[in-house]
């Protein structure tokens, strides 16, 4: 949105689903979540399964992790996996996105340079457990933020109706 005229512009998109890597790069499939990472924004391509980068002067759009077709993998680029990423935080030295992968009911971080996925949290079982990495569980994590000092993510379990924290290597 322009804030001098209120007029909005559309950067990237048709209005239509699609967004298949190879014939269709440009196009999104619910975008959920959004991060600002200087003129890029990182976008969590929802019902893609991916996690896009949009160059905004360009409004090119490239496919950073995850592929149309859900799992659960950890890896680079394309060899992972995402089921429905729903939000994004970015960490506060901008190596780092993390990841509410809702219906994994997982929490994951993904190098943004490499494009290198991770889980740190909870499996695809679903349920409500404190604990650590694999042994905690989440019911559709659906929102994220990282704390100011960088050390804690704080998580929307929304199924769970709560509020969750993970603390972060730093």
């Amino acid at each position: 949105v322009d804030l001098d005229t209120g007029k909005v512009l559309t950067l990237v998109g048709t209005g239509e689903p699609g967004g298949n890597r190879s014939s269709a790069p440009d196009r999104l499939n619910e975008p959920a979540g959004l991060a600002i990472l200087g003129d890029r924004v990182l976008i969590a391509d929802t019902n893609n399964n991916m996690i896009r980068r949009l160059e905004i002067s360009t409004s090119l759009v490239t496919t950073l992790a995850g592929k149309t077709f859900d799992g659960s993998d950890d890896g680079f680029g394309t060899n992972a996996r995402f089921n429905s990423p729903a939000r994004l935080a970015i960490s506060q030295d901008g190596n780092y996105a993390f990841i509410a992968d809702t219906s994994n009911n997982m929490i994951r971080q993904m190098t943004i340079s490499t494009g290198f996925v991770c889980t740190l949290a909870g499996t695809t079982s679903l349920g409500s457990l404190d604990g650590i990495g694999s042994n905690a569980r989440f019911n559709s994590p659906s929102g994220i933020a990282i704390s100011p000092d960088g050390s804690t993510a704080w998580i929307a379990d929304q199924e769970n109706h709560r509020i969750r924290s993970l603390r972060l290597m730093q």
